[in-house]
Order: C-alpha cells, then structure tokens, then sequence
C-alpha cells in the first residue's frame, strides 16, 4: 500500500489566487477524529475557534498540523491563498506526527517544531516554485513519504481507532475483548496515543457521520436513529456538547461576521471535516 493510500484520508489544493475572492471564501472547519495538515504557498491564512459563545483567535500561521475536537474554527483568508490540505487518516497519523497526539488539539502546531526545519523549507521553496496542483500534491505527499514512519507506535490502538471511527457506536467494552486487552488497558494506551479515551473518540466519529448525513440532505428527524442515538435529544445534546453550538446554527448560512474583515454575508460556506 502507497504512504497516500496508507496514511492520507484525502488531500487538495485549494488554490484561489485573486485577493478577493479569496477574501470572500468562508471556511468552516469541524470537529473531526481527523488531522490536517496545512502547507501554505501565498499570504498565510489565519483562523479563530468559537465554542460555547467564546472566541479564540488563531492569528495568522505557516505550515501546521492541527486536529479540531471541539467548537468551530473559521479560516480567514488575508490576501490570495493558496494551501495544500492533508487529510491524515487517524489510524494512521500517529507514523508521521507521532504518539502525542493530544497536542494537535484544537492547536495549531508548526510543522518547524516537528521535524528537520531544513526539510520544511526546503518543502515550502519546492511548492512555492511548483506551477500546478498536481505538481503540488505530489511534492507535499513525497514530503510525507520522506517523513513517515514505518512501524507504527500502537499497532493494537491504531487497530482500535480505525474501527471506532467507520463504528463509532461500537461498545468499547466488546471492542476490547475482541482485540484482546481489557477496556481500562486499552483506555490508558488509547489515552497515550490520542490524548483522549476511546469512548471520547467515538462519540467525534459519531458527530462527523451526523454532520455529512445532514449535509447530504438526511432529515434531522431521521438521523438520530440513521447514526445510532437513542433519540433525537440525546443527539442533539451530544452534538452541542461538540460543537459548543446547535448543529442547526453551526451548518446555517453565514451572516455578517463581526470578528475580522471578510466581505458580505452572500458568501458560500465551504465545510471541511
């Protein structure tokens, strides 16, 4: 199996080179079991992460890898973008960003800090000088096949997210008697990889298959039971506890937004999760 197939979920050039149109772009950035990396090529994006009413500005940021687990995170484009975007699957990010996964949460962490700055710059000369996004794309995945691991930290936990992620109503109790461990051994090397237990982790992986199921049209009355909640309460207060937010406001259309300098409310949201 390829590092792309292995290791990467999905991945884009999201390549908008006039100044205002990109400026015009909103870009929702979810809750996900997923994490991303972001290699920028123009005028560095910034983004603030709103939860529960609060607000937290990210400032504007270089090439990173971050993984949003709660609240909502708005991209503001500042000027023209252009960004490489990196779905990791998260079974398999743990080979490239390592065992602490924690620390990529709701963070944005400089992929400088990571690994060899020499090999970052030498990744941010190759995709600015690249003239398309094929070209781009293949440059940012020989990166991560550079910088891959081969053996992976917790075969037996990467085994456990996977599954948790495509099942994420999965008893973790029966998860673990079928791989072999008891739930509070698994719980703690869950922990250690992930930064959170793995029933944490199913109840994201839950959340990201009612916002794509919503998104793709499923009623809300039907997707309670369509992703496996024993009503339509529970949730939405499962949901809310997430996102910080309704589910209804947090995929409604934008509105003006009061916290930076993006344009008119007519403008498309794009969601990324």
């Amino acid at each position: 199996m390829s590092v792309q197939e292995d290791l990467v979920d999905a991945v884009a050039d999201v390549d908008v080179p006039d100044a205002e149109t990109a400026r015009r772009f909103v870009v929702k950035v979810l809750p996900s079991t997923t994490p991303f990396l972001l290699v920028q090529y123009r005028v560095p994006i910034g983004s603030y992460r709103e939860f529960d009413g609060a607000y937290h500005n990210h400032g504007q940021y270089g090439h990173v890898a971050t993984n949003v687990r709660s609240g909502v995170v708005t991209v503001r484009p500042f000027g023209p973008m252009g960004v490489v975007v990196v779905r990791l699957r998260p079974e398999a990010a743990p080979r490239f960003l390592g065992s602490g996964m924690g620390a990529f949460a709701n963070a944005k962490v400089g992929l400088g800090d990571m690994l060899k700055r020499s090999s970052v710059s030498v990744l941010e000369e190759k995709v600015a000088g690249a003239g398309t996004s094929v070209e781009r794309i293949a440059i940012v995945t020989d990166f991560l096949r550079a910088n891959v691991r081969e053996r992976d930290p917790d075969p037996l936990v990467s085994c456990a997210a996977k599954r948790l992620r495509y099942s994420p109503v999965l008893r973790i109790r029966l998860l673990a008697a079928d791989l072999g461990v008891s739930e509070r051994h698994l719980s703690r090397r869950f922990h250690v990889i992930f930064g959170i237990s793995p029933k944490e982790f199913a109840r994201i992986a839950r959340l990201e298959k009612v916002l794509a199921a919503r998104t793709a049209g499923l009623a809300w009355a039907n997707l309670s039971y369509a992703c496996g909640f024993a009503d339509q309460a529970h949730m939405i207060n499962d949901t809310h506890a997430i996102l910080g937010a309704s589910p209804e406001r947090v995929l409604a259309p934008p509105v003006t937004d009061q916290r930076n300098d993006m344009g008119a409310s007519d403008r498309t949201p794009l969601f990324m999760w």
